[in-house]
């Protein structure tokens, strides 16, 4: 094993701070020794306030450092508070090609963006040199240190070439990241639009609810094969629809010559279009993973890594976890011992609906009133069920309603700030980015554990795959740490203390046997 000296400073490894946290400078440790040995994976379970993204910047300093990260807000920050070269997608840098811009200006008044490019090959282009798109991306190809992401990652065979060491930061959704960016999905109407003979198949699976592709791979290939050679033209033309046809066609072939497989991927087809998507994440993970001789994982919200590793098609890996640099005390969960707010009790017990909202109330009341507050459940219907139990005051509520997204209203509360408000909303999507620190959100009531769908068709394939519900379980526990990591930021007060915020849990699924066995380590430390 090779001996390992590491800096008095992380900023001699181009660290934007002067001193190591403890759990920094170990997972640094732990990620160089990979490195240095032959390389491998390591899994580190490192929750908010440990410093990842300054473990993530003295890694370049020796290695070629590619991060992938969930959010365009994310990427903008790794580039301008620890210097990464940033790659973006095309559609992210306006087209600077004088005959196409003259073009549009004329026909739609607008600015076309790279993603609308007139050539088969950017290479073609007669500006290429100049084109902001690609020199963001010859630089970044070349940094000590990039970031772009997962999306981007997992649809650039150029990047998944980098070498060096590879960090998915947010780990623990990566899997369902690459899952949801390689889905193969048109409506009817938009290939009929574009003159392309009908999908070839009209139902599929038992009810027609979908199935693995199986004997229809071979059709399916054949129908993309057609529709590239269809789309293909070596015309200049600067309109839109030619830009979206190019777009079609490089789409069509990714799945062609690089992901789709006959096993691992789910066909569903009704009357408005198809989809087709994989199973598992392991065989896109495994093309990004390739060049890459050393692979950190971290996440806030780990657990039990099994689910995540095997998702990813992971055999051999390293895991670590990390404490809490906040003390349990100041970030208490607390078990309110309610009934499991399931359907089937629901259906037998509608009671429980008024009896859940009452006693978050109680609970919520211990608190002065002009403290902030989130309250996150996993349907509109128990949205509204709550609502209808709260009481009319001088507080006001922030909403979601019907066919919103979490991040509309979770939007508002952070902007729009008033004393006292409540936010009531879904646990889907509550997790990766959002920062509800210091008097932003002093409480947060998880009221319902949000399971997935045990009916739907590609769920019960993957778990028939999968070997059970193992992973499913992880993602459903998973939500609700990442959920309660949103309000304990490790904010401290003027006196230098760390104030102190409350989760509570309002549904006796959250701490069932399976639930414990998921949890990080330091969430179930601090429940009371």
């Amino acid at each position: 094993m090779t001996d390992l000296i590491i800096p008095d400073s992380p900023r001699e490894l181009g660290a934007p701070h002067d001193t190591w946290r403890p759990a920094q400078k170990e997972i640094y440790r732990q990620t160089r020794e990979l490195s240095l040995n032959g390389g491998g994976i390591l899994i580190a379970e490192a929750p908010t306030g440990i410093g990842k993204s300054g473990v993530v910047t003295a890694l370049g300093h020796h290695d070629p450092i590619t991060a992938c990260v969930h959010t365009l807000p994310l990427v903008t920050q790794y580039e301008r508070e620890y210097g990464f070269n940033a790659i973006r997608g095309r559609q992210e840098y306006p087209c600077n090609y004088d005959e196409k811009l003259e073009f549009w200006q004329d026909e739609w008044k607008e600015v076309p963006t790279v993603a609308d490019c007139s050539f088969s090959s950017m290479l073609d282009c007669p500006v290429v040199q100049t084109c902001s798109y690609h020199i963001a991306k010859m630089h970044a190809l070349t940094a000590r240190r990039t970031v772009m992401t997962y999306r981007y990652m997992a649809l650039s065979t150029a990047m998944r070439k980098r070498t060096g060491i590879l960090v998915f930061d947010e780990a623990h959704d990566s899997a369902e990241e690459l899952i949801r960016f390689n889905k193969l999905e048109y409506l009817h109407k938009t290939i009929a639009h574009h003159e392309l003979p009908e999908f070839p198949i009209k139902e599929f699976g038992p009810d027609n609810k979908g199935a693995l592709l199986g004997d229809a791979y071979t059709t399916i290939i054949k129908w993309l094969e057609t529709c590239s050679k269809l789309l293909d033209t070596s015309e200049l033309d600067h309109s839109r629809r030619a830009a979206t046809r190019r777009r079609m066609k490089a789409n069509i072939d990714h799945y062609i010559g690089d992901v789709l497989n006959e096993d691992d991927w789910f066909l569903q087809v009704d009357n408005n279009g198809f989809s087709i998507m994989a199973l598992l994440a392991d065989r896109i993970a495994n093309k990004i993973f390739f060049h890459k001789h050393t692979k950190l994982l971290m996440s806030a919200t780990i657990g039990n890594p099994a689910p995540l590793a095997h998702m990813l098609g992971i055999d051999d890996y390293k895991f670590s976890t990390f404490e809490h640099p906040v003390p349990a005390q100041y970030r208490p969960v607390f078990d309110l011992k309610f009934p499991r707010m399931s359907k089937r009790v629901l259906h037998e017990n509608p009671k429980f609906y008024e009896i859940q909202s009452k006693g978050i109330q109680k609970w919520i009341q211990q608190f002065p009133p002009n403290w902030r507050g989130v309250i996150l459940t996993s349907s509109y219907y128990k949205i509204k069920k709550i609502m209808e139990f709260m009481p009319e005051n001088e507080r006001r509520f922030i909403v979601q309603g019907q066919g919103q997204r979490v991040n509309d209203i979770t939007t508002k509360f952070i902007t729009d700030v008033r004393p006292g408000d409540i936010m009531v909303g879904t646990i889907q999507g509550m997790g990766s980015g959002l920062n509800l620190k210091g008097d932003l959100a002093r409480w947060l009531v998880i009221a319902s554990v949000a399971n997935i769908n045990p009916t739907d068709e590609y769920m019960k394939v993957r778990r028939h795959k999968f070997g059970g519900r193992t992973y499913e379980d992880w993602i459903t526990y998973n939500a609700i740490v990442q959920a309660a990591g949103r309000i304990s930021r490790g904010t401290r007060d003027e006196n230098g203390e760390y104030i102190t915020n409350y989760v509570a849990l309002a549904d006796g699924k959250a701490t069932v046997n399976r639930a414990m066995a998921m949890y990080s380590d330091w969430f179930k430390e601090a429940i009371v």
